[in-house]
């Protein structure tokens, strides 16, 4: 598996996540910087073949989409179509730490809402 395009696309849903409740809250990008660094560095996925580390292709992915303002829809979207390419390939490992990730994400301002609840349940449906 192209793990290196995994974290890209996961970079994707925590947008997503972020975006799910109408705005970006400084309260939630905290909280995604420091579950990418506490859940994403120790995998060993997290390293390609030259020792880089793939988390950083995550947090470079959401500040991208954060600066240029892409909607929801678009960065879910690539997500979920990565998913169903390569969704018997990804690790359980990867599965539960991405849905971690979203979680406490979604969570980090007034809990989770409906809208970020439903894109959560999208996410752990598609990931079976």
């Amino acid at each position: 598996m192209n793990y290196r395009q995994y974290f890209i696309e996961l970079g994707n849903l925590a947008y997503a996540i972020t975006l799910a409740n109408g705005k970006i809250y400084k309260e939630e990008s905290d909280v995604f910087y420091k579950m990418i660094k506490s859940h994403l560095k120790p995998l060993k996925e997290s390293c390609d073949e030259q020792g880089v580390d793939n988390e950083f292709l995550t947090e470079f992915i959401f500040n991208t989409l954060k600066e240029n303002e892409v909607g929801l829809e678009s960065a879910l979207d690539s997500y979920m179509d990565f998913v169903d390419k390569n969704k018997n390939i990804i690790t359980e490992n990867l599965k539960r730490v991405t849905i971690e990730i979203i979680e406490e994400v979604a969570g980090a301002y007034n809990g989770i809402e409906d809208s970020e609840r439903t894109l959560i349940e999208q996410v752990k449906q598609k990931l079976g």
